[in-house]
């Protein structure tokens, strides 16, 4: 199995801060051959 968490970092003019979060699951066999894969998104907002 083989992971990864990805951010973006964006900006609002009014100062909002918004942040997409990608997060990808890759499922190897023994061989190391690709069986399945899961991806999901996310996002945040964050005011000042």
């Amino acid at each position: 199995m083989k992971s990864e968490i990805t951010d973006i970092v964006t900006r609002a003019p009014d100062g909002q801060k918004l942040v997409d979060y990608t997060m990808k699951i890759k499922l190897y066999n023994l061989e190391g051959e690709l069986v399945g894969q899961w991806s999901d998104d996310l996002s945040l907002f964050k005011s000042r």
